[in-house]
């Protein structure tokens, strides 16, 4: 039986995708413009902070709104929705393009929202569950079977596979996408480790403890750096840490893990803000991932 995740997992996910391959997330929900520039994500409005989730210029001039929300449309989303829209017209006055992405089965469409006896708000609705996520896999596995080069969409695919619509038991898909990634030739270790990262962390909330184990071990193929060297950097950086502290443990194993993960990445890690991380590495003068 698969377990429900929970919001603050689905924020990360989905807004870390965002924030590191936009276009491509675009893609993949059958969004069809072209961001060219990412915007600050805060905004004060009337000595209220507002968290919007992305927010990106578009190639047309426009303002691409995504919020990530965790189950089907309601009041409090078309009311987040209209706010946070309007709050960044009156930024530059350019039209926004809103749009939320519901994790629950849903018709893609537009939903109205009247704010005034003659006024209507809208913005468009996509549902993951819309997304085929078998036929994109069997896509996928064209693709490699052929040494046809994966899209970033395909990408994407892989790493939110569980947030899709299948037939299966959410164990099997996610197995079958476990595996496919490890037949992949047309990206490199880090590109395959990234995927895996995502592959375990939702798999991790969404899969029963028994079923976990199979996918656990489908995910630790392959992976000469995600596996084998994150292990022993966490092994390292557990003995450091038991003679010269925990948090001294914890910023040699940054150091070592560095190469491999992004700044987020190492941050959720650790338990260290990014802030903290970018000092931890500028002390080594090591670059972190992009």
């Amino acid at each position: 039986m698969a377990k429900k995740i929970g919001n603050k997992i689905n924020d990360r996910v989905q807004k870390g995708l965002a924030y590191d391959s936009i276009n491509d997330l675009n893609d993949f929900l059958d969004i069809n413009v072209k961001v060219v520039k990412t915007l600050p994500s805060e905004y004060i409005d009337i000595a209220q902070l507002l968290n919007i989730d992305y927010a990106g210029l578009t190639d047309d001039g426009n303002i691409l709104l995504l919020e990530f929300h965790t189950g089907t449309p309601n009041l409090g989303l078309s009311r987040k929705m209209f706010n946070y829209s309007t709050r960044l017209h009156k930024e530059d006055w350019r039209l926004i393009r809103p749009v939320a992405i519901c994790t629950d089965e849903f018709p893609n469409q537009e939903i109205s929202y009247g704010w005034g006896l003659k006024n209507v708000f809208s913005y468009d609705v996509v549902s993951l569950k819309g997304i085929n996520g078998e036929q994109k896999l069997n896509n996928i596995a064209s693709k490699i079977k052929n040494n046809y080069a994966l899209t970033g969409e395909d990408i994407i695919t892989l790493k939110l596979i569980l947030y899709t619509k299948f037939n299966i038991p959410p164990h099997k898909i996610m197995l079958q996408a476990a595996r496919l990634t490890n037949t992949i030739e047309s990206l490199n270790q880090k590109q395959i480790n990234d995927i895996k990262a995502f592959q375990k962390l939702t798999a991790e909330k969404f899969i029963d403890k028994d079923n976990f184990a199979l996918i656990k071990e489908a995910i630790k193929m392959r992976n000469d750096m995600f596996e084998e060297d994150f292990k022993k950097a966490f092994d390292d950086g557990v003995i450091k840490g038991e003679k010269e502290g925990r948090k001294e443990g914890k910023k040699d194993l940054i150091r070592k893990l560095s190469g491999m993960l992004s700044v987020s990445q190492l941050a959720e890690a650790s338990g260290f803000d990014e802030d903290s991380i970018n000092e931890i590495l500028n002390e080594k003068n090591t670059s972190p991932s992009n």
